[in-house]
């Protein structure tokens, strides 16, 4: 079979390495965005990228998923890296595994309705992502679902879940995302999410009109820090250059 015959997917492997497939194209529908779906349109099964553009940025800005898309295979947007919005019909109940891994640039989705499982790593590394509603279906978070999300400050739960792991929200920041819960879950919330860096407040608790000014601190909180530590590496970079001359200058001297 010809490379012209096939199509190239990527996934993820179970030690977590990105391998490839090929798979032959009269097997599936590519839409006009290079999305392959399965020849019946019921699951989503990746963006299709040439070999050269593997690790390039695509042009894939906003994407719908079609309706009546019922599966998004593991790894379907993996460094998808231009992608920032993506709309996901309430028909889909099953995302893969890295199913959006290092989308640095997502910054808004909206889960289905009918969503119960927010798999391992699904959207590992997604670092513009500030906020997420969780759907009322949603029972479980897995391992680093949202690990690296570094602006990922508010997450919004349902009364429903009844498993969140402790790694899901590891954000690689020093500041904890915020989980807002409905009231009357409180306690409940607290013991499940106890070994998670997250801070637990019930909607009585949280003003939704602070999120852009909460996050607007933080991001500045941010820039003070970045600042106080260019500042010192800057001054320590000039007394190691004092330091280094006065010894040549001692050297040449004697």
């Amino acid at each position: 079979m010809n490379d012209s015959d096939t199509i190239m997917v990527l996934y993820h492997e179970s030690d977590g390495f990105l391998a490839s497939v090929r798979i032959d194209k009269s097997d599936v529908y590519v839409d006009e965005s290079r999305v392959v779906y399965s020849k019946d349109g019921k699951i989503l099964i990746s963006f299709f990228k040439h070999e050269e553009e593997l690790f390039e940025h695509d042009k894939l800005v906003n994407y719908k998923v079609k309706e009546g898309t019922e599966i998004i295979c593991d790894s379907a947007f993996c460094f998808c890296k231009n992608l920032r919005e993506i709309i996901i019909p309430d028909s889909v109940r099953a995302i893969g595994r890295g199913a959006f891994w290092g989308c640095d640039s997502l910054s808004s989705i909206k889960l289905p309705c009918g969503l119960e499982i927010i798999r391992e790593k699904t959207f590992w590394g997604c670092r513009s992502l500030r906020s997420i509603k969780m759907p009322e279906s949603l029972k479980r978070i897995e391992d680093n679902a949202y690990e690296f999300c570094g602006s990922l400050s508010f997450i919004f739960l349902a009364q429903n879940v009844e498993y969140v792991a402790p790694t899901a929200f590891n954000t690689g920041t020093v500041y904890p995302s915020q989980i807002i819960v409905p009231n009357l879950t409180g306690s409940y919330y607290s013991e499940i999410l106890k070994d998670s860096k997250v801070i637990v407040k019930t909607i009585d608790e949280f003003n939704v009109n602070q999120v852009g000014q909460e996050t607007k601190g933080m991001e500045r909180k941010s820039w003070v820090i970045m600042g106080f530590v260019v500042f010192l590496i800057i001054n320590i970079l000039i007394v190691g250059g004092i330091i280094m001359f006065l010894s040549m200058f001692k050297s040449c001297v004697s």
